[in-house]
């Protein structure tokens, strides 16, 4: 389906979410939030059309338990096949008062993530930063206090874990503070993208 089509447009995120299935609360990351529901990766054990809890954490607003149906599962091979993440796609059936204002607000603050620039060390983790809709430069530290005092667009520094300390000594002096974020992209996606979003939502 075309997105012009679909009733609710949809944001890539990352939510850490717990859902109920047969009494066991399990942690998995929610991808592709919408208003109508969400898909969460590496849920394809779940039976399709089941019923599930999902207690939903919204960076900036709160936590909220809601009510959902699996609509659809990806197994293993069908998403080798097609190149997509498995998974199950979740259609949210029953939710609590004040659910929908924070989400709209937490969707509408997503949104945003392309009046946002991320300095990157050494054009470290540009592409995901980029595939994921934020503005991403490459910086070092002999100039990331220029770029950081350019604009309040800046949202973070990404580095790599052993450079960390050297930015943030870099940053101690400068007059808006900057987040430094250290992280692999190769195993730290997630916590990154989740990191970079709850930043767009508090600012």
């Amino acid at each position: 389906m075309a997105n012009r089509e679909r009733k609710h447009e949809r944001h890539a995120t990352v939510l850490a979410i717990r859902f109920v299935v047969a009494a066991e609360f399990v942690t998995e990351y929610a991808d592709n939030l919408s208003a109508g529901g969400l898909f969460v990766r590496q849920a394809h054990n779940l039976e399709p059309l089941s019923e599930v809890i999902v207690h939903m954490d919204l960076a900036g607003f709160d936590s909220f338990k809601v009510k959902a149906r699996v609509a659809h599962v990806i197994d293993g091979e069908t998403a080798a096949r097609v190149g997509r993440q498995p998974g199950a796609g979740l259609q949210l059936t029953e939710v609590p008062p004040g659910f929908e204002e924070a989400l709209s607000s937490y969707l509408a603050r997503l949104g945003r993530r392309r009046d946002f620039l991320v300095l990157a060390e050494g054009g470290l983790c540009t592409k995901l930063l980029e595939d994921a809709g934020f503005r991403a430069q490459e910086t070092e530290p002999g100039m990331v206090t220029e770029q950081s005092l350019s604009g309040s667009a800046v949202l973070a520094v990404v580095v790599s874990k052993e450079s960390s300390e050297v930015f943030r000594d870099v940053l101690s002096v400068s007059p808006r503070p900057v987040p430094v974020i250290g992280c692999h992209c190769e195993i730290d996606e997630e916590p990154l993208l989740a990191e970079l979003d709850r930043l767009v939502v508090l600012r």
